[in-house]
């Protein structure tokens, strides 16, 4: 599985890499239609669990003044906002700098917050952690 999804990243960065470079294909019209497309099956299933008879949740929903958006407040959409905003960002860097250099920096960006964590928290670093600096090190200086 791990493989496979190595896979498919590589093979949806080098898509989008290509409908945004070669394609002209506006970066935030582009991640408007992944969001979407994404969040149809997370729709289906709001829609599945509503009408299922079978459903605990759709016997006290049905006819009821209820709805997906109970419980929250305004502090529940920051993480929607900055996802979004963070998928325009990375929409913007594969457009202009390409879907390899955005790996690298996704990955440099891994290793500060590892860095940092370490600094401020007082975390030990541990063996995994000393490999996976060598392999970024190394990764990136062959890229270079």
């Amino acid at each position: 599985p791990l493989l496979l999804g190595c896979v498919l990243s590589g093979i949806s960065a080098t898509l989008t890499q290509s409908a945004l470079q070669n394609k002209q294909r506006n970066s935030s019209l582009l991640t408007m239609e992944l969001g979407v497309y994404g969040s149809m099956p997370l729709i289906t299933s709001i829609i599945y669990q509503t009408i299922s008879p079978s459903s605990s949740a759709s016997a006290s929903s049905i006819g009821s003044s209820s709805s997906v958006f109970d419980g929250w407040t305004l502090w529940t959409f920051l993480p929607m906002i900055s996802s979004a905003l963070g998928g325009i960002l990375v929409g913007l860097v594969t457009k202009y700098a390409g879907a390899v250099h955005k790996g690298v920096s996704m990955v440099l960006g891994i290793f500060l917050t590892a860095v940092l964590k370490v600094i401020l928290e007082g975390d030990p670093i541990t063996p995994v952690m000393l490999v996976s600096s060598v392999l970024i090190g190394s990764g990136t200086l062959l890229y270079t």
